[in-house]
């Protein structure tokens, strides 16, 4: 199968089996790019927890890439007697620090960040008071 040849980038699009459009883009070095459109719209927020335990979720938003959370900087220390901590997760994410917890502990000051398509995805667990920051696109 022949072409004609071209000059400047060649771009090539489809829809695949979900219905979302798919680019790449064949640059004029002929390097091959995966070409996706730039997120529109930053999202961020701070979510504060309410009851010790009590895990709380993230707002509802569409992502392209992902979300970063950070936990204050005043927020609780982890409690090493009891073994507790802030932890971040998915949906029934816990406190416990044990080695058999479910999420990812954040200590004063500590981010981590996921990629997932909503924030909504992630909860986070800690003591009353506790204030996570997060921003995602």
């Amino acid at each position: 199968m022949g072409s004609a040849p071209t000059t400047g980038p060649l771009h090539v699009a489809a829809i695949d089996a979900n219905g979302k459009k798919r680019a790449l883009l064949v640059d004029d070095d002929g390097a091959l790019k995966v070409a996706t459109s730039v997120p529109t719209t930053v999202r961020s927020g701070q979510v504060k927890i309410v009851t010790t335990g009590t895990a709380v979720q993230l707002p509802a938003y569409q992502l392209r890439n992902g979300v970063a959370i950070k936990a204050h900087v005043a927020n609780a220390q982890p409690d090493a007697t009891n073994m507790l901590s802030a932890m971040v997760g998915p949906s029934g994410v816990t406190m416990q620090y044990d080695g058999a917890g479910n999420g990812y502990p954040l200590s004063p000051g500590e981010g981590a960040s996921f990629a997932c398509a909503d924030a909504s995805d992630v909860w986070l667990v800690g003591t009353a008071g506790d204030i996570f920051s997060f921003e995602g696109n």
